[in-house]
């Protein structure tokens, strides 16, 4: 036993009176065989006034072959000296991870060790000549996870766990430093109610007027999920009633709790309090909150704080300082019912993260950013995801220069109108990915200075606006592009883009780049260069208005789905179903249209309105039913083109390598055909053809 002198005072033996410290190791054997903790019996003693705490020495347990460790059912902490021992540490050690350690003693938390962090309750008192029943449980372990511990174990004991107390003198009057902050739920009105004072309530018993159902001490360093989490469900009202508590954080405080419809934190000390994180995430029948007089000054993480708070529309966050936050992720996501938010006075200049902050916020009208600090910020993606009702969005201020990701920042934000975004740098931005995607509202955009010389995404980044009339993207550099896909699909109203300065040289998918455009007239894709494109699915599929392209030496057709679509009469005055060259007024089926020429095609014919041509089916996915012959001359032609069933280069223009005894026709004969054609319809056209060119068998409309 060891002694130590007590002095006078409140702590008459706080200097270096030594109540009790001890260390014991758990030791495990094999299954079913026990296994023993040495403890030695610990205390202090003086002349007078006398700690004296003891133990027993050994605490037998054992290891199940389940995992299960069988815990005492018995075990006492003595005290036999003549002043009141009290709690003050209790600290803990283990090699193994996922092992979880409690001890409660007469109710109270001797030990609770759980990932890493250890705690205890400084409320736990053993009065002089008395005792404490203590009981012990220990996590399951894996046998899976923990197979060398098995192993261990049964050649020889194995230590799991090392834990030391440290026991102090308690005055016999407690000053007020002494009262410890709890929460008790009580199902009488599904309250959780915060306290701090000298003696916890016995759970079951009446305090406050109220059963207290539950009672959860050691609430002020909860390193993960709150001890209330399994009644989250059923808490409908939280107050704090004592001032002084004070949380170091909050983290999931109150998450899940789907059926709170009161909060009132007035009393709260959140001046230490660092995290806010999913906080309130998940009450979904919240739909007011006044947290104006909440210290967040020391918050650094404010992520998913109302994550999922989907009936809340009004949160007073006035005074909040946020000067030391540095994440704002989804801070508000799928708040639907938030019409109104005031975070003008939000010091953002530490944030490194605004990723999908209002996402889901359909009802928010207007928003104030414009003291919004972004400097630090290196990701806006999402941010203002399905904003539909937000009509107004002002972000010229917004520095950009460290953000590498504004994938989807705005996509689905169908009030927009406008947006300026001049200012913007993005010169470190890789990916644009949906960055407008269903801004169906927006008619004008200007991108010509945004910097996109390190981008490799840009695709759907207008997918969906449907009223967009025009947009200036002479600038954008995207020779490190690699993903084009669904760029301008769904642009309905575009009736004119100005392609001709793309750099698609790092291109692999164009598939749906143009489609559903059902307005655009002309493209110019005269520099694009395909040649490490790997798909380019219905490229053009819905330009049912497209009547003249321009491709370049670089454009070669990949796949078999990526043809140019059939000019209709209905929607292009004069249109004959075909293409037709301008260098040398050849015309040729939407599937033989040649790759690697550069050319410009039309789909009317030079000299006046021919007729329509029959349908021809091959307009979408590259098949021809019209015979073996236009077979020969045009899709057949693409697989010794080496563009995966597209009409290729060569063998497009009349399937010459293909198709036995045939022969491409020369200019001479295309400028016979297309008078015959001009003046007499398809079948003259054939004709004309044969005429033109006899040795070719049974040809066809290619060219």
């Amino acid at each position: 036993m060891h002694h130590v002198q007590a002095i006078t005072g409140i702590w008459r033996a706080a200097a270096v009176l030594f109540a009790a410290a001890f260390a014991m190791a758990w030791c495990l054997a094999f299954p079913f065989a026990p296994a023993y903790a040495d403890e030695g019996g610990a205390g202090a003693s003086a002349d007078d006034d006398t700690i004296v705490v003891t133990m027993p020495t050994t605490v037998p347990c054992a290891l199940l072959s389940d995992g299960t460790v069988a815990t005492p059912t018995s075990w006492k902490v003595e005290n036999s000296g003549s002043t009141p021992a009290r709690l003050a540490m209790a600290t803990t050690t283990t090699a193994y991870d996922g092992i979880s350690v409690s001890a409660k003693a007469n109710g109270s938390t001797l030990l609770d060790y759980s990932a890493g962090f250890a705690s205890y309750d400084p409320t736990l008192i053993v009065p002089v000549q008395g005792s404490l029943d203590v009981s012990w449980s220990v996590s399951r372990l894996d046998p899976a996870a923990h197979a060398d511990l098995f192993e261990q174990a049964s050649q020889h004991p194995v230590t799991l766990f090392s834990a030391s107390f440290l026991f102090c003198a308690q005055s016999t009057e407690p000053s007020a430093s002494d009262s410890v902050p709890f929460a008790v739920y009580s199902e009488d009105d599904a309250s959780l109610t915060f306290y701090k004072r000298r003696t916890l309530p016995v759970e079951g018993s009446v305090f406050e007027g109220k059963t207290a159902t539950a009672v959860y001490p050691n609430i002020q360093n909860t390193k993960s999920t709150p001890p209330w989490k399994g009644v989250a469900s059923k808490i409908k009202r939280v107050a704090v009633v004592d001032e002084g508590v004070a949380p170091q954080t909050m983290y999931a405080w109150f998450f899940n709790c789907a059926n709170l419809l009161s909060v009132n934190l007035s009393k709260l000390d959140t001046s230490k309090t660092t995290s806010l994180e999913y906080a309130f995430s998940g009450c979904k029948s919240l739909t007011d909150i006044d947290l104006s007089t909440l210290d967040t000054s020391s918050v650094r993480s404010f992520a998913d704080v109302f994550q999922d708070c989907s009936s809340l529309r009004s949160v007073n966050l006035a005074g909040w300082d946020t000067s030391s936050g540095n994440n704002f992720r989804q801070m508000f996501i799928q708040c639907a019912s938030l019409e109104e938010l005031d975070v003008s006075s939000f010091e953002t200049g530490n944030v490194t993260t605004f990723k999908e902050m209002f996402y889901g916020c359909s009802s928010l009208r207007s928003l104030d950013l414009s003291r919004f600090d972004t400097s630090a910020a290196i990701t806006f993606a999402s941010m203002f995801y399905n904003c539909a009702s937000l009509a107004t969005l002002d972000v010229s201020m917004f520095n950009t220069s460290a953000a590498t990701d504004l994938s989807q920042a705005f996509y689905g934000c169908k009030s927009l109108i406008e947006l300026d975004l001049s200012s913007a740098s993005t010169a470190k931005v890789q990916t644009f990915h949906g960055m407008f995607s269903g801004c169906s509202g927006l008619k004008q955009i200007d991108l010509s200075l945004l910097d996109t010389s390190s981008a490799r995404d840009l695709s759907y980044l207008f997918a969906d606006c449907s009223k967009l009339e025009s947009v200036d993207i002479a600038g954008i550099n995207s020779s490190s592009v690699a993903d084009f896909n669904h760029m301008f699909s769904g642009c309905s109203s575009l009736a004119s883009l100005d392609l001709s300065s793309f750099d698609t040289a790092a291109a692999k998918n164009l598939s749906y780049l143009f489609y559903g455009c059902s307005s655009l007239a002309s493209l110019d894709l005269s520099s694009f260069d395909t040649s490490n494109v790997e798909t380019m699915v219905n490229l053009f599929k819905g330009c049912s208005k497209l009547a003249e392209v321009t491709l370049g030496k670089s454009f070669a057709w990949v796949g078999s789905q990526c043809f140019l679509p059939q000019p209709n009469a209905t929607f292009i005055p004069g249109a004959d179903g075909l293409w037709h060259a301008a260098s040398d007024g050849a015309s040729y089926r939407p599937s033989a249209v040649p790759g690697n020429k550069a050319d410009t095609y039309r789909a009317v014919a030079p000299g006046g309105e021919g007729d329509a041509a029959e349908d021809d089916s091959d307009v979408s996915n590259g098949a021809d039913p019209t015979g073996a012959a236009e077979s020969a001359y045009g899709a057949g032609a693409a697989e010794d083109s080496g563009n995966a069933g597209c009409a290729g280069s060569e063998n497009a223009a009349g399937g010459a390598d293909t198709a036995p005894g045939a022969s491409a026709p020369n200019s001479e004969n295309h400028a016979i055909a297309v008078e015959g054609l001009a003046a007499a319809g398809r079948e003259a056209y054939i004709t004309a053809l044969a005429m033109a060119n006899p040795s070719a068998a049974a040809p066809s409309v290619v060219a």
